[in-house]
């Protein structure tokens, strides 16, 4: 799964970062990032189907999962592990096969042990498919 950080959290601003090598390709010591947000984009390809052209829920709780734990991962400490405490997805949209989406995961409350992550999946047209959010500890 390619991703990308984004500080904008635009399509645009992320095809710009992607397009002039602006993306950090590793993490500073002691360094957070100022937002701390992670943009994936993924190409949804017939292999993970429901029902035929469709994705399959399971598989976009796994994206949704995967790119939180990202974000969290990249904002802990050195060394933390980061472990799921829940996660509730809020399907709004099919997501339909052969087509990228965008997918923005940010933290929005950081705590030493705790962390609580939200996730958006978007279209490329920018409509709203997937809301999720996500308990981690963090040890």
């Amino acid at each position: 799964m390619p991703f990308a950080f984004s500080w904008d959290g635009s399509t645009d601003a992320c095809i710009e970062q992607l397009n002039t090598g602006k993306i950090p390709t590793e993490r500073l010591p002691g360094f957070h990032f100022s937002t701390p947000m992670v943009t994936v984009f993924d190409y949804i390809n017939e292999n993970v189907c429901g029902h035929p052209g469709l994705i399959h829920g399971g598989m976009t709780a796994t994206i949704a999962h995967t790119t939180m734990m990202l974000a969290a991962v990249l904002n802990a400490r050195k060394g933390a592990r980061v472990i799921s405490k829940s996660l509730n997805m809020d399907y709004r949209k099919p997501i339909y096969t052969g087509n990228f989406v965008k997918v923005h995961a940010w933290l929005y409350e950081r705590e030493e042990k705790n962390f609580k992550a939200a996730l958006h999946i978007y279209s490329l047209e920018d409509e709203m498919l997937v809301e999720a959010t996500s308990s981690l500890a963090v040890e």
